[in-house]
């Protein structure tokens, strides 16, 4: 019989694995957490999000906005991406990691206190709720048996928490490959020549891509780009602040990837997963 999440949470509460609030966050208690985990099931299905850890609010700038990807994602069948914190330009990584690993950081997750923390004041930003306007803030989302608990920055959770379990989770796999999506929206934001920001003329792809109109490639209109269009497109989209030059006019590059990026159209039907 499948085990409720709040039962999941009575294990933790009786194993005393709940941090105080506002007080570093202390090593797990393994034998607790050993307990815990025993009792996990999650969504083993390809692309059910076990585990987001990303930013919410919005700068105001849409093309950096919709750019943002997430520190990184564990998805129930054991597929993790995430953000090199050490490269730059950013790079994203992805592996798959076995069942073993993935019940091991949600023990050290559920053991660090997840549970029992609680957003401030009764702020509560859901993942898939369109970006509100304001501050980013940091978050973690977790889901278990069809429950998704969220917590943000604005809540009572140790100053080391996040951290420590951001760093966990880019550390789940032991031989990372880049990672580039197979398929994804693709659009061309119009913006001010500027001389201080970089610039690439997309007349060196022009003869690679003869069919592409950046014109046309609105965030209303945006293209489904697969192979080396979508290559090309994600490698100036994470150059950041990068101007593509078409005559006069200046475009910023916007890459939407379905299911990796919460605000990204779903994918086209003939695309697949």
């Amino acid at each position: 019989m499948r085990m409720s999440l709040a039962y999941v949470l009575i294990l933790l509460i009786l194993a005393g694995a709940c941090t105080p609030s506002g007080t570093e966050a202390p090593p797990p208690d393994d034998d607790a957490a050993g307990a815990i985990g025993s009792a996990l099931d999650w969504d083993h299905t390809p692309g059910a999000e076990l585990v987001r850890i990303d930013t919410a609010g919005r700068t105001g700038d849409p093309a950096n906005d919709l750019n943002i990807l997430p520190f990184c994602v564990l998805f129930g069948d054991g597929h993790v991406i995430w953000v090199d914190p050490y490269a730059d330009p950013e790079q994203t990584l992805e592996d798959r990691v076995d069942e073993q690993t993935v019940r091991a950081f949600l023990e050290y997750v559920i053991g660090s206190g997840f549970y029992s923390w609680s957003s401030d004041e009764g702020i509560f930003i859901p993942a898939t709720d369109e970006p509100d306007e304001g501050p980013i803030i940091e978050r973690i989302a977790v889901t278990l048996y069809g429950e998704t608990h969220v917590i943000n920055a604005l809540s009572n959770w140790p100053p080391d928490a996040f951290a420590n379990i951001l760093s966990r989770c880019q550390r789940l796999s032991a031989a990372p490959v880049l990672y580039v999506p197979p398929g994804a929206w693709v659009s061309a934001v119009p913006s001010e020549m500027r001389s201080d920001v970089p610039s690439l003329p997309w007349d060196v792809f022009r003869a690679s891509y003869p069919d592409v109109n950046l014109s046309t490639m609105t965030l209303e209109n945006p293209v489904w780009a697969t192979g080396d269009l979508v290559h090309t497109f994600w490698d100036i989209a994470r150059q950041g602040r990068m101007q593509i030059t078409e005559g006069n006019q200046a475009y910023r590059i916007v890459v939407q990837v379905p299911f990796l990026q919460p605000y990204a159209p779903p994918a086209p039907p003939a695309a697949g997963s």
